[in-house]
Parts: structure tokens; sequence; C-alpha cells
């Protein structure tokens, strides 16, 4: 009886011990397995991470690239006109010359006028010997008497002139009206305006 307990323990103490053995070698793997894991958790969430800093200096990159490259578009899109530059400026030499204006009458009516045409015309001189630019005149159409708000037309027309060019500006209005007093049977004046002339430094 002895033997046969003694047997049956010894068997006993034997299973545990592999039991034991198997435990620790499985929890050993597994820990190790769990490090791995761990380990290209990390190293993902450090890629991610990387890459995300690396965006984000990309970004910064590309902003700052666009934004310099902005600016300077930006700048020379927005740049002044000489005259905001660092220099004493005036306006460039020119002239308006030939002011023309016929006015005929096409429709009486017992003497009276009631189908009027106008036409104005005037050249615009660049008389620098070099250098141009962008000019803006006005042309108003004014019955005589009346203010400058009621224009029977007013046209703008801007135009570059370069050293010692020309432009022609002409209109024509056809006005109708009956009576005495209609704007047909009335005198028409033109009124040129300039309100942009080119500058340079002085």
């Amino acid at each position: 009886m002895n033997k046969g307990v003694m047997f049956i323990v010894l068997i006993f103490i034997l299973i545990l011990l592999a039991g034991l053995f198997f435990f620790t070698k499985s929890n050993q793997i597994s820990k190790d397995s769990d490090g791995v894991e761990d380990n290209s958790i990390n190293n993902q969430e450090d890629g991610i991470g990387n890459s995300r800093t690396n965006n984000n200096v990309d970004n910064t990159q590309t902003e700052t690239e666009v934004g310099d490259t902005g600016g300077g578009g930006g700048e020379e899109a927005n740049r002044e006109p000489p005259s905001e530059l660092d220099c004493p400026t005036i306006q460039i030499t020119y002239s308006m010359i030939n002011l023309n204006k016929t006015s005929v009458c096409n429709q009486n009516q017992s003497g009276i006028c009631i189908n009027k045409t106008v036409n104005c015309y005037i050249e615009i001189h660049n008389r620098e010997t070099q250098g141009g630019g962008f000019f803006k005149v006005e042309l108003r159409f004014l019955e005589e008497g009346k203010n400058k708000e009621d224009a029977l037309k007013v046209k703008t027309s801007r135009f570059f002139l370069d050293a010692q060019q020309q432009e022609i500006f002409e209109e024509i209005i056809t006005v109708q009206s009956f009576g005495e007093d209609g704007v047909a049977n009335k005198k028409i004046n033109c009124f040129f305006n300039t309100l942009e002339v080119p500058v340079k430094c002085a």
C-alpha cells in the first residue's frame, strides 16, 4: 500500500511540476508575445506620430512657401503706383488738346429741335520722352446750366499711354424731346475730367 501511495503521490507531483512548467513557459511566451505586440503598437504610434509631425512640418513649410509666394505675389499684385514708392513723385507731363464738339439738330418741329446728336472729341497726349502709365478720363454731356450730377450721359475710359503716345477719346449721344424747353432744343456741353494720371519720381 505504501508503495502504491508513494507511486500515486510521485505521479501527482510530476503532473504538478509538468503543469507548473507548462504554465510558466506559456506565461513567459505570452509576456514575450505581449511585449512584441506592445512594441509594434508603440512603433506604429511613433510612426503615426512621426508622420503627423512630418506632415505638420511639411504643412508648415508649404504654408510658409505659399505665404512667401503669396506674399510676394500679393505685394506685386498690390504694388502701389510710383506715387507710393520711396521717392517724391510728380505727375507726368500730358495734355488734352483739340477739344471738339459738334451738335447737329436732326429734326425740327416749328423751329424747335426735337432730335439732336452731339459728338465730343478730345486727344490725350503723353508728353514724356520715357515712361508712361494708365490714364483714366471721364466725359460728361451736360445741358447748359445743369450740375454735373444731372449729366445726360457719363462715359469713362481707362487706357495706357507710353511715352509720346496719344489716345483719342470720343463719344456721341442722341437726345430727343418735345417743346421749346426740351433738352434737344437746349445747348449741350461736353466736360472732360482726368480721374487718373501716371506719376514719376521727381
